[in-house]
């Protein structure tokens, strides 16, 4: 050993590095900002996914997604018109003015969707207003993937309409049914009834409820219409769909999300 002390150490100073200068006059750095309302509400919580409502009120659309039918599947060259007016519910309300229709033989009600694209349920109920100024089919989407994978409740009153149906798929109806390709019959019928579930130039509230996964119920204004089981379901985004229906408004939509029951207790930490 050819310096220090017993143990190894060195006697010499270790050198320490001079540490980061400290800038005079030393300022503190501006806080990070947040996109939040200003000044903080106390206290302060954000917005939660398990619910979301949508009165349209601050005149936007923001997330909401026009689709129509593609030409070759409509019986006149129209295109659908989503937007945002003054509507009879409660203020503004989302309105759509154009009597988009199809298939080309009017045998199937096919016409426009507008779907909530920013997000996706499984299990969740769907309630909102509708006030309708036609006699034509009215729409609920859900499970949507795409115009090819999805299911829907249809249900109108006009019972010359669809003109080229059978008796039995012509108004008035309802129906729960399942998109099945982009080709004749274009949906699977999962349930039907010979009776509309609204009235022309009167509120109706409906509720989607889709539970475990394969269960959907459809309510209007309270009372049952239908209900049905498809395993096929996998859940997706939800929307409307329209068939030649020249004016109607929805307004108050609220979504939320239902937790499903776990079987045991010992499920809840799988």
């Amino acid at each position: 050993m050819s310096s220090g002390n017993r143990y190894g150490f060195s006697k010499g100073t270790i050198p320490i590095p001079n540490p980061k200068p400290i800038q005079e006059p030393y300022k503190i750095p501006e806080p990070t900002k947040i996109n939040a309302p200003n000044p903080l509400p106390d206290p302060f919580i954000l917005p939660s996914t398990e619910v979301i409502n949508f009165t349209f009120e601050d005149n936007n659309m923001i997330g909401w997604v026009p689709i129509d039918e593609p030409p070759h599947l409509l019986g006149e060259n129209l295109r659908s018109r989503w937007e945002i007016g003054d509507g009879p519910i409660s203020g503004k309300a989302l309105m759509q003015t154009s009597n988009i229709w199809g298939d080309k033989t009017d045998t199937v009600a096919l016409g426009t969707f507008l779907i909530y694209d920013l997000q996706q349920w499984v299990n969740f109920i769907m309630e909102f207003d509708v006030y309708p100024m036609d006699n034509d089919a009215i729409g609920i989407i859900w499970g949507w993937q795409n115009r090819f994978r999805h299911h829907r409740f249809i249900t109108m009153i006009d019972p010359a309409n669809p003109t080229g149906a059978p008796p039995e798929k012509r108004g008035p109806l309802s129906m729960i049914e399942r998109r099945i390709g982009d080709a004749p019959p274009y949906y699977a019928t999962l349930a039907t009834k010979k009776e509309a579930a609204f009235r022309e130039f009167q509120i109706t509230h409906f509720k989607l409820e889709v539970n475990n996964s394969r269960l959907f119920r459809v309510y209007s204004n309270n009372i049952l219409v239908l209900q049905v089981r498809d395993g096929r379901y996998r859940g997706g985004k939800v929307g409307f769909m329209l068939y030649a229906h020249s004016g109607v408004f929805f307004d108050n939509v609220r979504i939320e999300s239902i937790i499903p029951a776990m079987a045991d207790q010992t499920n809840r930490f799988i």
